[in-house]
């Protein structure tokens, strides 16, 4: 039997006087054979030969009648008499299955182009049915919508397995957006949204603020690496804490005189644009300038360029100091004449090779010799050492030069027939940091290095950079005697050494107090009485009528203050110790509480002081910070 479709608008309103049969000719034949002379609702049926699917259109006690010769639109219904096709005013809706199984009938419509969007007639394993797509908008079963033309609507899935939940942090001067995309469903996240499909591809993004640049992802869970300010990953668990870090962003402006073809520029190997590109600090800049015939170059001049940089050599190198730099390149006409360059490590302990080469080619090299250079031309001295040794200082070099660099370059504008070098002993450091550094870097002479420990000579130019993890604060860098500061910060320290050492980045957490108020006489029994407090300079702790006396833990690195001369818990009274102790709250022979009681207040523990006979409602509480 065919089946007539009345639409409905709001589905239970009648879409005007249109109605629909289909079915297979012989069906449709012998539904209309039975309805032969009957009126329905003001309709009159007749008998008809008809091909798949007929239609009867009433207007103005009119009655027309169609018959569908196949395909997808209202153009394939034919008028069978009176002239003329469907109405303009009738439109016809499909719905894709999007890779369901089932049949979900086609809809006509003919009041004002609106549509009641059915229920669901179609499965698709393992999915359960998300909604109705129009536009770039998914409704549900029982919504209107009004349509123009002719439309497809496109069933959506989502899938009836674990869904999770992506979350990040806005901070940082960052801001992350999100899209998922999956079988069946996609869009954008917001932040922690719980109903992504396992197995989603999920894209996150991080915008830098205005006058920012995007620096680094933290909380990136193990397995995922990120493509600059892009992390894209397959959802299959929870995922939060992810957070963008963004630091503010400085500029190179660079420029030349008339002897120089052009200048490129790279912030760690990527392409900038000359008083354009945003670059965090401590970068590393490189400048090309590529010369014109008949021309040598002279130097670099500028604003802001770091102290100890080469700038007699065509390639300018440095890290991007916490300011704006300017450099401008500028050149000589060359000359025709040529110099001596000679050197002599004869007699340097050892001492093993020179090696001289310009453009990537040798053109001298032992332990002494000279060579002719003409005027104008860039070389490279490269000197080598018995194992366990190193180049601590070239002599005989052109003013200007850093002499503590291996290899070292220069630009040969006169002769240097005495050039050699002094060795020293390779020592051994080892960079380290404790939980409160996230993480932690380290250059010599300029260039970074992945090896720890490494092997230096007492010259080298040594730089150590450290992240600081948000829930703490840097305290100090700790080194011993062997270490010689050259400048020092809470993000970065620059140092020689004289000895094999160690030197590591210390953090203390943010400053926050533990404390437990008590009655006269009466011990902690559990972490669980114990209150956290985050101060700034000071805090107050309000007592009740019959609390007397106070426990408080403070964090590592902190001097605490108080008028009422609280003191440590082992300098007090054995009747509060001993119990302290069996409690689980204080190390047996210390004044340090237990890993798990300061693993239970978030880790910002150390150390517990106490003090009775409290007389006031309140005592005053400070943190010092220690040197």
């Amino acid at each position: 039997m065919p089946t007539s479709i009345n639409n409905t608008i709001a589905c239970n309103e009648p879409h005007a006087s249109l109605d629909v049969y289909y079915g297979p000719y012989d069906s449709v034949a012998a539904a209309l054979e039975a309805l032969k002379d009957v009126t329905i609702a003001g309709v009159t049926y007749h008998k008809k030969h008809v091909g798949l699917t007929v239609g009867v259109w009433e207007n103005s006690n009119t009655i027309k009648e169609y018959w569908f010769q196949g395909g997808t639109s209202a153009a394939d219904f034919v008028e069978k008499k009176n002239g003329g096709g469907l109405p303009e005013n009738i439109k016809l809706v499909i719905f894709d299955k999007n890779g369901a199984t089932g049949t979900q009938n086609s809809i006509l419509t003919d009041n004002d182009s609106k549509v009641c969007l059915p229920e669901p007639t179609i499965t698709m394993s393992g999915y359960t049915f998300a909604g109705w797509l129009y536009g770039s908008s998914t409704y549900e079963p029982g919504a209107t919508v009004t349509i123009g033309t002719d439309t497809t609507i496109q069933a959506q899935w989502s899938s009836s397995e674990q869904k999770y939940t992506v979350s990040w942090k806005d901070d940082h001067y960052t801001t992350i957006s999100g899209r998922y995309s999956g079988v069946g469903a996609s869009g954008d996240i917001e932040n922690g949204y719980t109903k992504i499909p396992a197995g989603s591809t999920v894209v996150l993004t991080a915008t830098p603020d205005s006058g920012y640049v995007f620096f680094q992802w933290t909380g990136v869970p193990t397995g995922i690496t990120p493509a600059g300010n892009t992390l894209t990953f397959t959802l299959n668990s929870d995922v939060s804490d992810i957070t963008g870090v963004s630091v503010k962003g400085y500029k190179v402006r660079w420029g030349n005189d008339d002897g120089i073809n052009k200048i490129s520029g790279t912030a760690d190997g990527v392409k900038i644009i000359s008083g354009e590109t945003l670059i965090g600090s401590r970068a590393h800049i490189v400048l090309e300038a590529t010369l014109n015939p008949g021309y040598n170059f002279n130097t670099w001049e500028g604003e802001n360029i770091p102290e100890g940089t080469t700038l007699n050599n065509p390639t300018l190198t440095f890290r991007l100091p916490a300011r704006n730099v300017t450099a401008n390149a500028t050149t000589v006409a060359a000359p025709t004449k040529t110099y001596s360059i000679g050197w002599d490590i004869s007699n340097v302990g050892a001492a093993t090779l020179v090696t001289v080469s310009s453009g990537g080619t040798v053109i001298g090299q032992g332990k002494k010799g000279l060579v002719e250079v003409a005027e104008g031309t860039s070389i490279t001295l490269t000197g080598e050492t018995e194992d366990g040794f190193g180049v601590t200082a070239w002599h005989g070099l052109p003013d200007g030069i850093n002499t503590n660099l291996n290899p070292v370059s220069f630009i040969v504008n006169d002769t240097y027939k005495s050039i050699s070098f002094s060795t020293g002993e390779l020592y051994t450091l080892n960079y380290e940091k404790d939980k409160g550094i996230s993480s932690i870097k380290c250059s010599v002479n300029g260039s970074d290095v992945e090896d720890n420990p490494i092997k230096v000579v007492s010259t080298a130019d040594i730089e150590i950079h450290a992240e600081i993890d948000d829930k703490y604060e840097f305290y100090k860098w700790d080194y011993d005697d062997s270490v010689s500061v050259i400048e020092s910060t809470d993000e970065y320290i620059r140092f020689n050494i004289n000895n094999s050492t160690q030197i590591t980045a210390l953090s203390r957490v943010l400053p926050a107090i533990s404390y437990c108020a008590t009655k006269e006489g009466e011990t902690p029994t559990s972490v669980e009485q114990f209150a956290i407090t985050e101060i700034k300079e000071s805090t107050d702790i309000v007592l009740t009528s019959e609390e007397t006396q106070i426990f408080v833990v403070i964090p590592r690195y902190y001097d605490l203050i108080c008028e009422n001369k609280l003191k440590l818990i082992r300098d007090a009274d054995d009747e509060i110790y001993r119990p302290c102790v069996d409690n689980g709250l204080i190390k047996d022979g210390t004044s340090e509480i237990t890993d798990e009681f300061n693993e239970a207040i978030g880790g910002i523990g150390y150390v517990m002081y106490y003090t009775n006979n409290i007389t006031s409602e309140k005592i005053a509480i400070e943190l010092k910070p220690q040197d």
